[in-house]
């Protein structure tokens, strides 16, 4: 049986990623990947999902934009 669901929210993730990355920076578009991708996953924790968020989020800018130099914006105002 294919778990249709998490496949789905899986590859949403990755989905919103790409449109949102260049639209409101690679924080918060990280942030929305984690979380969507973290919704497949029971049970669900909320404070476990935000954590890994934020800080998955802060190490992919650290690492992507500072250690990789990718001419990626943080944050897009």
């Amino acid at each position: 049986k294919i778990p249709w669901l998490a496949f789905l929210l899986v590859f949403g993730g990755i989905a919103v990623w790409a449109f949102l990355v260049e639209r409101v920076g690679l924080f918060p578009a990280s942030v929305a990947l984690i979380v969507l991708a973290s919704l497949a996953r029971r049970p669900l924790n909320p404070v476990q999902i935000a954590t890994t968020a934020v800080v998955g989020s802060l190490v992919s800018a650290l690492v992507f934009i500072y250690g990789f130099g990718l001419p990626l914006k943080i944050l897009v105002w």
